[in-house]
C-alpha cells in the first residue's frame, strides 16, 4: 500500500509538470507512511494547485474547494 501512495504522489506530481528533486522524493517517500485518505488529500491539493494556477494564466474563474481531479484507487 505504502509504494502505492508513494507512486499515486509522484504521478501527480509529473502529470502537472512538477520536477522532483532528492529532497521532494524523501518527503513524498515519508508522507507515504500517511494514512490513505490523507495521501489522497495530498494529490488533489496538487492538482488543485495546478489547476488554480492555470486558471490565473487565463483569467478563468477561482476554482471551488470541492473540485477533485479524478482519484486513484488506493
Amino acid at each position: 500500500m505504502r509504494d502505492l501512495r508513494v507512486r499515486h504522489m509522484v504521478e501527480a506530481c509529473e502529470q502537472v509538470g512538477v520536477e522532483l528533486g532528492a529532497l521532494d522524493r524523501a518527503l513524498l517517500d515519508g508522507l507515504a507512511n500517511w494514512e490513505s485518505y490523507q495521501a489522497q488529500v495530498l494529490t488533489g491539493l496538487i492538482h488543485r494547485a495546478y489547476e488554480a494556477g492555470r486558471a490565473a494564466r487565463t483569467g478563468s474563474q477561482r476554482l471551488r474547494t470541492c473540485h477533485r481531479p479524478p482519484q486513484p484507487r488506493w
